[in-house]
């Protein structure tokens, strides 16, 4: 489980990659939840993106 304490107060903008797909609306969500300023989804393309964005709300309603 990633430390969300040290991501979310990285001192500039952080790029998480590798993440494996079926653990990315998890991460996503909680990501969400614990950021202050927001958080910023940037997918490859809109299947993946509607992917996300489907599983998403189960993690995050």
């Amino acid at each position: 489980m990633p430390d969300l304490s040290k991501i979310l107060s990285a001192p500039r903008p952080l790029t998480l990659a590798g993440v494996a797909t079926g653990f990315l609306p998890a991460l996503l969500a909680d990501l969400a939840r614990a950021a202050t300023d927001g958080a910023c989804f940037i997918a490859p393309d809109e299947a993946a993106m509607r992917a996300v964005q489907s599983t998403a709300t189960f993690f995050a309603p």
